[in-house]
């Protein structure tokens, strides 16, 4: 797959709960082509983390994310870009941040990815036709875990720590 890929590091990711991880994981599971997707899990990516200090677990454990429930999504797929891509936004983009921004304020956290937040459930060649429906195009995700993640894209290892 070609595309531009970002350096081994580490990641704040939101994880969504164990019903739309099922939901996810079987709209995923519907348009495996070939092998399928890389095996990355499902989550919504806040921040990079430059420094992981004891200190940002006890933080993390501590934040009330309980705003991040029922949030609705929409289907986004992007096709014939440098990489193919399946994923669902937020309906409501300036709603969505604006409860990331209250969230993360407190740690001093950049939220990086505001001009693109999603959740990513496909990279890759697919058997997804675009003039075909995936059947939800629509969808309710709740996040119930914020979790460092370490990435390195080069050797396709995301791992949740």
């Amino acid at each position: 797959m070609a595309h531009s890929m970002h350096p081994i590091s580490f990641w704040l990711y939101l994880i969504p709960d164990n019903i739309s991880s099922i939901r996810l994981q079987g709209i995923r599971d519907e348009i495996i082509y070939d092998g399928g997707t890389i095996n990355f899990p499902l989550h919504l990516t806040i921040s990079n983390v430059v420094s992981i200090q004891p200190q940002l677990y006890s933080e993390l454990l501590n934040l009330n994310i309980s705003s991040l429930n029922n949030l609705n999504f929409k289907l986004r797929t992007n096709f014939k870009n440098y990489f193919n891509s399946i994923s669902y936004i937020p309906v409501e983009k300036e709603i969505f941040n604006e409860k990331i921004y209250s969230i993360f304020k407190k740690l001093n956290i950049e939220y990086s990815r505001k001009n693109d937040p999603h959740v990513s459930i496909y990279y890759g060649e697919c058997n997804y036709d675009q003039n075909q429906s995936i059947k939800e195009r629509n969808i309710q995700i709740s996040f119930n875990k914020i979790s460092i993640a370490f990435v390195d894209e080069k050797k396709e290892i995301w791992k949740l720590i």
